[in-house]
């Protein structure tokens, strides 16, 4: 890599469903609309330079579809993470207390994938759970 290769902008991929998208090192990034909280989340995909395939794209319509159904594993898995900090933690109403910020759609979509959220309960920290066949197994606090 030479010193002017710092400098080049990072290749641009044109996608039907996600639009421009940035790729790099096995990536792709975009900030898309969400439908079902109405509001642009940024996605990352698991791709090769030549951008996402025709599974991605369903693969993030059923998670579009299926959201509202994600959310209680999401908090239980949070929940129980949160609790070896603040014994008594308890999430009330998931909407008003988690915003969704990043989904991630891996490259094998019956593979393990996560969302990522902030939280009213800790700005300092993003908590990413990880997901497998829609199930939430495990959740990483990192901040």
């Amino acid at each position: 890599m030479g010193f002017f290769d710092f400098f080049k902008k990072p290749p641009r991929i044109h996608d039907p469903l996600f639009g421009e998208l940035r790729y790099e090192g096995g990536f792709a990034s975009c900030n898309v609309p969400f439908a079902p909280l109405n509001k642009q989340v940024e996605v990352l995909i698991t791709c090769g330079p030549e951008g996402p395939i025709q599974a991605q794209r369903d693969f993030f319509a059923r998670v579009e579809q299926d959201y509202a159904a994600l959310i209680p594993g999401c908090a239980r898995v949070i929940e129980e993470e949160f609790r070896n900090w603040k014994e008594e933690f308890v999430i009330r109403d998931f909407a008003k207390e988690f915003e969704l910020v990043c989904i991630e759609v891996p490259d094998n979509t019956a593979g393990e994938w996560s969302l990522s959220f902030t939280s009213s309960h800790d700005l300092d920290h993003h908590f990413t759970v990880s997901l497998l066949d829609n199930n939430a197994t495990h959740v990483l606090i990192d901040g």
